[in-house]
């Protein structure tokens, strides 16, 4: 690997940084973090590993939402066995290219997760090398659930003026449907705020069909076994009100540096957004609907 592209990758993310107001060491992780896709869109293992959590949905924004230092996979077709993982990420990046970084293909760390999933995931962790500079990333890979509906190419946006990665990824049907399995499973033992705030971020994304929506979230939540019933806690008003949440939401919100959006404001309208949903699947009734993401309500067809 060329020192002189290393070197021009530094000054030109130093510039990055500045750009987008974000320290250093985090320009350097989204660098490392692009061109680990990059690799992993040339290898053989593209369609098997699709892009899921908070790095799909920082990079959807063009890098101006919530950062995250995972990249969060779901691994196709292959079985969990931690050798097998390591040898599949050891030929991923052990791919040659021209863009100033490496991966150290001796650092290669697995160990397993759970975090509910029916098989257990595995968390790898790498080393990336730019220069003198060591970037250490995380990547977490979940197996068994369901993508409702089917995965999605997508063009993940580059930080500098290299090939940017053309890689598989969730719906964004699929990322609500999994959200609210959480929501509604957890219910108060729930702290995962961003659940809350990505669910409602995604409102605003696109035009959403009910049934295609309906069939994302019945299938995760069938594949999830989570229980179905029509009292659903996270949408009381003893869940919106209650003080453990409000206080682990302003912790949130002053986490990520945004504006002051009340709890119960962002609940009520993913209430409006996927109750409507949610009834349709208990009540086995078609619902034929169109989500509008101005005016924050379903249109009937």
């Amino acid at each position: 690997m060329s020192k002189n592209i290393a070197a021009s990758v530094m000054g030109r993310l130093k510039n990055i940084s500045k750009e987008l107001n974000i320290p250093f060491n985090l320009a350097m992780q989204l660098y490392a973090q692009e061109r680990f896709l990059y690799r992993l869109s040339k290898s053989e293992y593209k369609d098997n590993f699709l892009l899921k959590g908070g790095l799909l949905l920082y990079s959807m924004d063009q890098f101006k939402g919530r950062p995250t230092k995972d990249i969060d996979f779901l691994l196709k077709n292959q079985n969990n066995n931690p050798n097998n993982i390591k040898k599949i990420i050891k030929k991923i990046i052990k791919i040659e290219v021209e863009d100033g970084i490496s991966f150290d293909l001796n650092k290669i760390k697995s160990q397993s997760i759970t975090e509910g999933a029916d098989y257990k995931g595995q968390r790898i962790k790498i080393v990336a090398l730019i220069g003198n500079a060591r970037v250490h990333l995380q990547i977490d890979i979940g197996f068994g659930d369901v993508v409702v509906p089917e995965p999605v190419k997508i063009k993940y946006p580059e930080l500098l003026d290299f090939d940017g990665p053309e890689i598989t990824a969730y719906s964004l049907e699929t990322v609500i449907a999994e959200k609210f399995d959480a929501m509604i499973s957890l219910a108060l033992l729930n702290s995962r705020m961003k659940d809350f705030y990505d669910i409602f971020q995604l409102m605003f994304k696109k035009k959403y069909e009910s049934e295609v929506l309906k069939k994302s979230i019945k299938e995760t939540l069938k594949k999830r076994n989570t229980k179905l019933d029509s009292d659903l806690l996270v949408f009381s008003e003893r869940f919106k009100n209650d003080p453990q949440k409000n206080k682990q939401w302003q912790l949130f919100l002053k986490r990520i540096k945004k504006d002051n959006l009340s709890f119960d404001f962002v609940v009520n309208n993913i209430e409006k957004f996927l109750r409507p949903i949610y009834n349709s699947i208990l009540s086995e009734i078609e619902i034929n609907s169109t989500w509008d993401p101005e005016k924050l309500r379903w249109f009937e067809k």
